[in-house]
């Protein structure tokens, strides 16, 4: 073999390995993209990440953030069931009648003889007032001399 019949080889094997690949021809992924890496799974990713942070204070700042944020959510959750039960006991419209309590027979006759004794107890204290208080000589000597 010649120089020149080495050069053209070199040539052709060049053009078959630069050529496009045919439309039908099925590439394997490895043989269609072998610069770009494997992707990781969500999953995966999460703990790679997590598996870096060494020290406890980022962790304890993710902790607590979730905590605020979990509490939030169950203050707003609350405070909107709150307002649905308010909601829902408000009258529309129109005004009430104050509801009359119904009294049982025995309590309303305790009731008037309670009534009757504390007029009584007053026309007394009222009919007292109108006589004059007593004199009362406070001059009291023990040895019978006035």
């Amino acid at each position: 073999m010649n120089e020149e019949a080495q050069g053209v080889m070199e040539e052709e094997i060049m053009k078959e390995e630069n050529a496009a690949p045919a439309k039908n021809a099925v590439l394997k992924p490895e043989q269609a993209q072998p610069d770009q890496k494997k992707r990781k799974s969500v999953g995966e990713s999460a703990r790679d990440w997590f598996y870096k942070l060494k020290a406890p204070k980022p962790i304890s700042y993710v902790i607590l953030f979730s905590f605020i944020i979990i509490i939030y959510t169950g203050l707003l959750l609350l405070s909107g069931k709150q307002a649905e039960n308010t909601s829902k006991t408000s009258v529309s419209g129109g005004i009430q009648a104050t509801p009359t309590p119904t009294a049982d027979p025995q309590v309303k006759a305790m009731q008037d003889k309670v009534n009757e004794f504390t007029d009584y107890v007053d026309y007394i204290n009222s009919s007292t007032r109108k006589f004059t208080p007593p004199n009362i000589d406070l001059d009291i000597n023990f040895t019978g001399k006035k």
